[in-house]
């Protein structure tokens, strides 16, 4: 018996470690250590994008993540398709990224339509300079090229083809990126013409007194806080460390408008000497629903600085959101959650210090009266003659997954509501679970032969 009760315990020690170990299994995986963890589905097959243009890999509306190669090699261009659902819609691409390159990166989105491969437009970004670690991302909408024209092989094509690529970089390590692919339903050309206009200049006003607040941003996509911080603003205080980003989301309808922004006090003399000058740079940016990144700011103003001998004052706002901003080449297009992001340089490899945690008061703000939304098709056709999609509502626009409508463009294949938080309860959510619970049985089972012995 006394070499029989160690050899059981030691069963029941070692389930509760595999109960450890498959538990984490049901975790996404995560992003390598100093990039942003980007959140997404894994793609089919063997989860990265083709390489070959004559068999891309079919995306289905959603949020995807795959993988970049170096630009010296033939992984750094992906190739997809994706399939329209609903006859005469707007299909919103968008890619963002996080580089582990310290010496920048880029990426990039463009989009043709039908066998004549007619331009649909492209977009390019680059990494923030010294904090690559940050998101940055491109987007295209595809669509009706003017308000009142409902014509052009750019609404009209069954399939678009879609490219991701490193845009001007020439960086060789890989990207992580994911890829946002919402569908739009149509708005009637007689219901555009008295919409609002995108407006003629960027304007926005920081609040003079938003309400202190206790936040925990959070440090991925799929972490950040949701907060609701009206036109008053919220400001709360965060502790970036060198190399880290920190992400708090909002909720922005049509006819409203973000503004975020981040003071960096003035470094103290005596930390000021053991950095020897070299000071780190914080960056300040939007994300919108489609993963389209923003550093737009008003006159006078910056959204990048570096914690340093002087105070600094970053600041980044959107203009109203329109239904025409599309058409005016003016952002933001979408209604969901925009991430405000804050990113922090990394320490040099070669420093001989310990990483400073930076301090940076926060202030965000969602300005202005819900107004201008447009009012969609009260019923829809299917694409190319197909049956359209049963779930759809007027209230519910957004393809956001495989016949999942939303009254917003957030979501993903996994949620039925445009919900982001529903994500969490995917394929490997319930794999996962379904391994702890096997652990759990076999932890019980050996708990019940210790007490009989």
């Amino acid at each position: 018996m006394s070499r029989t009760r160690p050899r059981t315990i030691a069963a029941v020690v070692a389930g509760l470690a595999w109960l450890g170990t498959t538990a984490a299994y049901g975790v996404e995986p995560t992003a390598p250590v100093g990039q942003l963890e980007l959140g997404g589905q894994p793609l089919s097959g063997d989860g990265r994008g083709s390489t070959d243009r004559n068999s891309p890999t079919q995306l289905q509306p959603g949020l995807w993540r795959d993988t970049l190669g170096g630009t010296n090699g033939s992984e750094d261009i992906h190739y997809f398709e994706y399939h329209r659902a609903i006859a005469d819609s707007t299909v919103h691409l968008g890619v963002i990224g996080s580089s582990a390159d310290p010496d920048g990166d880029g990426i990039g989105i463009s989009a043709v339509a039908g066998p004549e491969e007619t331009d649909c437009g492209s977009d390019t970004d680059s990494a923030p300079f010294g904090t690559a670690q940050g998101p940055f991302g491109a987007a295209v909408e595809v669509g009706p090229s003017e308000p009142d024209t409902r014509d052009g092989a750019c609404l009209t094509a069954d399939s678009l083809r879609i490219q991701v690529d490193r845009g001007s970089s020439s960086s060789e390590t890989e990207l992580p990126v994911a890829i946002k692919v919402v569908e739009e339903a149509p708005v009637p050309v007689d219901a555009v013409a008295d919409l609002p206009q995108p407006a003629e200049e960027l304007r926005y006003d920081v609040p003079a007194d938003p309400a202190p607040s206790d936040v925990e941003a959070g440090e991925t996509f799929d972490d950040a806080p949701l907060l609701e911080p009206g036109a008053d603003g919220l400001r709360f205080g965060l502790e970036v460390p060198e190399g880290d980003v920190r992400l708090v989301r909002l909720p922005v309808t049509w006819g409203q408008q973000v503004v975020a922004a981040a003071e960096i006090p003035a470094m103290d003399e005596a930390t000021l000497e053991t950095v020897s000058f070299v000071t780190p740079t914080v960056d300040l940016r939007l994300v919108e629903p489609d993963r389209n990144t923003l550093t737009t700011y008003a006159e006078g103003e910056s959204s990048s600085g570096s914690y340093g001998a002087d105070p600094q004052q970053l600041s980044v706002g959107t203009s109203p959101l329109r239904y025409l901003n599309r058409f005016d080449d003016t952002s933001p297009t979408l209604p969901g959650h925009y991430w405000v992001v804050v990113t922090v340089e990394p320490l040099a490899q070669d420093a001989d210090r310990d990483p400073l945690d930076v301090p940076v008061t926060l202030t965000v703000a969602v300005t202005g009266e819900p107004a201008g939304a447009p009012d969609y098709q009260p019923s829809i056709l299917g694409q190319g003659g197909a049956a359209a999609p049963d779930a759809y509502a007027a209230e519910r626009p957004f393809l956001v997954g495989d016949d999942q409508f939303a009254a917003v463009a957030s979501g993903s294949p996994a949620s039925a509501n445009g919900s982001d938080d529903d994500s969490w309860w995917g394929p490997r959510r319930y794999a996962g679970l379904g391994l702890g619970a096997v652990s759990l049985a076999l932890c019980a089972l050996g708990g019940w032969r210790l007490a009989r012995r």
